[in-house]
């Protein structure tokens, strides 16, 4: 990845791919790079009073893959970041009930049909 030799007026870049099934390389240019390399990579997962006796499933969203297996469930979805959020909206779609715990302090603030989220 390199900025084209106009870099200053276009910001744009040049991106080198290399296919690692056949090793043929190409570039390509964009107008935008996104580097998205997890670094909610590793998982936090919150304690609480009473955890052992639970006998539900647990899965934190970064082993949660899709919907299926969540029909007709009772789901809690804890905390409200770009994962919780996604999964959250997903899942209220197919389970029988999903709730949201939050444990920051935080402002939704509805837009229309949008929300908006501001923490404290």
């Amino acid at each position: 990845m390199s900025p084209v030799s106009e870099f200053s007026e276009s910001g744009r870049w040049e991106i080198e791919i290399k296919d690692l099934k056949t090793g043929n390389t190409s570039k390509e240019t964009y107008d935008g790079v996104l580097v998205c390399t997890g670094h909610h990579a590793e998982k936090h997962l919150p304690h609480f009073e009473g955890e052992d006796e639970f006998q539900g499933q647990k899965v934190h969203t970064h082993d949660y893959r899709d919907y299926k297996g969540f029909d007709e469930k009772r789901v809690v979805i804890i905390g409200i970041g770009n994962s919780g959020g996604d999964v959250a909206v997903e899942l209220s779609k197919v389970c029988k009930q999903a709730s949201t715990c939050i444990y920051i302090l935080l402002w939704l603030i509805f837009i229309g049909e949008d929300v908006v989220i501001a923490t404290e």
